[in-house]
């Protein structure tokens, strides 16, 4: 049943007594739930992904001036944004009314703000294949070998042949991101300030995950990433010549072309300074720049690749970086499908070893918890070529 715009302005006129209510008791109940109207979570499957950008940098903003609570947010983004009864950050707000505390991104939204997180985060713009897990857990059969098959002579007996399996586990690792916002940033009423703290969370959402992704080893509850789950490490050879690199290039290739891998989504991941070094890389006789147009384009050797700092460039003696070549498709990333956020003016937060108090800097903590994990399907899909001092 639809509920008029008087019904709901009702509803949030209650919700929002009954937090300060709480307020002023100075007690540590937990927040009345809000209850959603049964037509509201049908229209929030039609949100446009460019205005949901904007709206969770204003929902983000309005949870902070609205004390952390839903309600809270609700009645602030009324008064201060003058978001009506019918406006998506509204209705978004009553559906992720937690009643824990915070703010639960509804699963109608979900999806899509998962996707917010492609521009910031590398690994998941390669089109890897991404699986929800809503258990938190989940198990996937993946190909070690193939099944083959035989000629026979007449009458003779069929061999039985089959594929071996590999069990994929995927286990929901818990991300928490903290973002240190300014208090006079929260308290301008301005699209662009939408824009900008949505791009804060969403940086460093996506800045952690792709270091836990690319190189995590699994250990103290952290994802292990590609460099732990490839098939091949290999250690480039020589010193970077255009002969030497196209050698090492190849050499990757080469190992899942001999893996028999499909081989439907090949892409690359490099750091700034091995993007500088091959646009700059020249042939010794001619002159001509082998990479440069093929980067320009957003492609090595005609596949896709990204560019990220979380691949160090200080590995080994100080000039040590790594490159990743995968197959991009066998790559599963679990996703609980799930997100949370929640704020503190009282906080402390650590900045270089340095505590820093959010109450005496005039700043607002947001905090995001999210949950995932990431798996192979094959461990030929991903190699790496190790010790690469390309530009050092």
């Amino acid at each position: 049943m639809e509920m008029t715009q008087s019904q709901l302005t009702e509803m949030i006129t209650n919700a929002v007594k009954a937090f300060h209510d709480k307020g002023e008791e100075k007690t540590e109940k937990k927040p009345t739930p809000i209850v959603a109207p049964s037509g509201m979570k049908r229209d929030l499957t039609q949100v446009d992904k460019g205005e949901l950008n904007l709206s969770m940098g204003r929902i983000m903003r309005a949870l902070i001036g609205g004390g952390g609570s839903a309600a809270g947010a609700i009645e602030y983004s009324k008064s201060v944004f003058g978001d009506g009864p019918d406006s998506l950050i509204q209705k978004i707000l009553i559906v992720g009314s937690d009643p824990a505390g915070g703010f639960l991104v509804p699963d109608e939204v979900s999806t899509m703000f998962l996707d917010l997180l492609l521009p910031f985060a590398v690994v998941r713009s390669m089109n890897p294949t991404l699986m929800p897990m809503s258990s938190g857990n989940m198990t996937i059969n993946g190909g070690d070998t193939g099944p083959s098959a035989s000629y026979i002579g007449e009458a003779k007996k069929i061999p039985v042949s089959g594929a071996t399996f590999r069990r994929v586990n995927l286990s929901a690792k818990k991300l928490v991101g903290m973002v240190p916002i300014s208090n006079d940033l929260i308290r301008t009423s301005s699209p662009a300030a939408d824009k900008v703290v949505a791009k804060w969370l969403f940086q460093a959402m996506a800045n952690r995950e792709d270091l836990a992704f690319i190189r995590g080893d699994g250990a103290t509850n952290t994802p292990q990433g590609l460099l732990h789950l490839a098939g091949l490490v290999r250690n480039m050879t020589g010193t970077g010549t255009l002969a030497q690199v196209e050698k090492d290039f190849s050499a990757l290739k080469l190992y899942m072309r001999q893996a028999n891998l499909p081989m439907d989504s090949l892409g690359y991941l490099i750091s700034p300074r091995i993007e500088d070094f091959l646009w700059l890389l020249a042939h010794p006789t001619n002159g001509t720049y082998p990479f440069r147009d093929g980067i320009d384009k957003g492609t090595i050797n005609n596949h896709p690749y990204a560019c990220t700092t979380q691949i160090p460039e200080d590995l080994g003696g100080g000039t040590e970086s790594e490159v990743y070549f995968c197959n991009f498709s066998d790559v599963v990333i679990g996703d609980t499908m799930s997100a949370k956020m929640d704020v503190s003016t009282e906080a402390s937060y650590e900045d270089g070893g340095v505590q820093v108090s959010a109450y005496q800097q005039d700043l607002t903590l947001l905090r995001t918890i999210s949950e995932h994990d990431i798996n192979t399907l094959r461990a030929e899909a991903i190699t790496v070529l190790d010790k690469v001092t390309w530009g050092a």
